[in-house]
């Protein structure tokens, strides 16, 4: 049988996601990781283009700890829901990425389909930050991290994974929801702070 053991609160040690993703380093042996979603696609044809993403790690002359790359949202066609979120990655995954690291070089971490340097977050506290209550867009703090420690984070476009997005309102608004309420947060942590304070940023 079953045996359960009393517990006066749930077990809640942090973000799922994030703990899930720096759960996984210990069985993570390559010098360059991908992290991925769990509902995300990588195409055989993409996978023929690694050996060019890999150059931006060479362990000799290291010019980038972070590579993001382009997705293709393809649950665009189940609904106009579904046609709103493909429109909004790609303006946010593309468009904004783009921009942000080509004409501004202040690109940060997005969390999927990024690869980073395995060396790298297994020595810096993981690919995510975990608190539930301070970090909930999980994601980004490596890139806060990595450009207060003055390292070098890319994007690239001739690589694109797939990606499923919202289909429905429900799941569309509290996708929307978290957002906007971790961005919100993020003006209380410390990597922000020191975005402000430090001169080096």
């Amino acid at each position: 049988g079953t045996v359960w053991l009393p517990r006066h609160q749930a077990l809640v040690v942090g973000e799922p996601k994030a703990e899930n993703q720096n759960n996984m380093l210990p069985a993570a042996w390559g010098e360059v990781i991908n992290i991925m979603d769990m509902n995300q696609d990588a195409y055989y044809g993409e996978g023929l283009k690694l050996p060019l993403v890999y150059k931006f790690f060479k362990q000799d002359s290291t010019l980038y700890e972070i590579l993001g790359f382009r997705e293709h949202i393809f649950t665009h066609g189940h609904s106009a829901i579904g046609r709103y979120m493909a429109l909004a990655e790609f303006s946010f995954v593309t468009l904004i990425q783009r921009s942000l690291a080509h004409l501004h070089n202040v690109r940060l971490h997005y969390g999927h389909p990024d690869m980073v340097n395995g060396h790298l977050v297994k020595r810096t506290g993981g690919v995510s930050r975990g608190s539930k209550t301070v970090n909930m867009n999980e994601d980004v703090f490596l890139g806060y991290e990595m450009m207060l420690s003055g390292k070098g984070i890319a994007f690239t476009e001739y690589i694109a994974y797939g990606k499923g997005r919202e289909v429905d309102f429900e799941g569309a608004s509290v996708f929307l929801k978290k957002l906007a309420a971790g961005a919100a947060m993020q003006l209380s942590t410390r990597q922000v702070y020191a975005l402000y304070t430090t001169e080096t940023a």
